[in-house]
């Protein structure tokens, strides 16, 4: 049976197939493993979400309801997972009771024209079409390795000037691996080229701008950085093996009303920067200072690999992709 009517009309073993499952359990530094949205997570969030959806039909909901009451059994509503897994699998799976309406390739050269000024240098591919052409993958909060560079030598030994609080560079000095795996909201692979998307969603969310060793690190550089990162042995397994950092490209998804309003969100700050042919290198440089003098990266062409799109603009390309929207809502 379908998870739910709106925002995952799937089986659970979909969703399930399109969990990354990390080996091992990853983890930040010393602390809990990482918090992994199981996909009891999914159904239970949604199952509250069709049951309610039931009571504003029959006008049991009313719209002095108060938000305290509601929030948390209506999270399903502003979930950027449960967001991030409806939409990505209409897409990758095809629509419901039709799988033939899963995207072509051409649809996503057209979702990424709205991404991307142009066609981003990626080595031995040309055009967005054949970055789409073969076996794809979705991999729904895929676990991603920090830069041993970065987590091991370059932030252990600059520990002191990024952080301000004593207790927290006690606890980290003379230590390694102050970093811990990330996770991508979604990595969508093909599996035949090596092409990659690391998506990072949000719906209400700003990006977090701190870890907890580092306070100069951003959320939106973070997953630049674990883009530009060879995949890793026990972290990266099956699809998500196969991405090549040399052919992957980093998608910013949020609201329309968001990006159009972009001063609103820390990420409109950093994503006008990053994506800067102007600005871009030296913001870059700066937010990634162990990447700084490796000369392997084109600094001044990873601006063109960081792309800003709307949950809209995939509802535009092909209808009914995010028919939670408020242009759905009944009126």
């Amino acid at each position: 049976m379908p998870l739910d009517s709106l925002f995952l009309p799937f089986e659970l073993k979909d969703l399930d197939d399109c969990l990354a499952h990390s080996v091992p359990a990853y983890s930040v530094a010393d602390q809990e493993p990482a918090h992994k949205y199981k996909k009891h997570n999914y159904s239970e969030s949604v199952q509250f979400c069709e049951e309610y959806r039931g009571a504003r039909h029959e006008k049991r909901a009313t719209l002095a309801t108060p938000l305290k009451s509601i929030k948390k059994k209506l999270q399903a509503e502003k979930d950027e997972k449960i967001w991030t897994a409806g939409c990505l699998m209409r897409w990758i799976l095809g629509m419901p009771q039709n799988s033939q309406l899963k995207a072509s390739p051409s649809q996503w050269s057209e979702l990424m024209q709205r991404a991307f000024a142009d066609f981003p240098p990626l080595k031995g591919l040309d055009k967005w079409e054949c970055c789409f052409e073969g076996r794809l993958s979705l991999l729904l909060e895929a676990p991603m390795p920090s830069p041993a560079d970065y987590t091991n030598v370059w932030l252990p030994k600059n520990l002191a000037a990024q952080n301000v609080v004593r207790y927290v560079v006690d606890a980290g000095t003379g230590r390694k691996g102050l970093e811990g795996t990330s996770q991508a909201d979604a990595v969508i692979i093909n599996e035949d080229n090596h092409f990659g998307i690391v998506l990072e969603a949000k719906v209400t969310a700003d990006a977090s701008c701190e870890i907890s060793f580092d306070m100069m690190r951003n959320q939106i550089a973070r997953m630049i950085d674990v883009m530009l990162e060879l995949p890793h042995s026990t972290t990266s397994v099956g699809a998500l093996s196969k991405r090549d950092p040399n052919r992957s490209v980093f998608v910013l998804l949020t609201p329309r009303l968001l990006k159009e309003h972009w001063q609103s969100r820390l990420y409109g700050f950093l994503m006008h920067d990053y994506a800067s042919l102007e600005r871009g290198p030296d913001a870059l440089k700066r937010d990634l200072p162990h990447r700084a003098s490796q000369k392997d990266i084109d600094w001044s062409c990873l601006p063109k690999r960081i792309g800003w799109l709307t949950w809209e603009d995939f509802d535009e390309v092909i209808k009914n992709s995010c028919p939670w929207l408020p242009q759905y809502w009944p009126r």
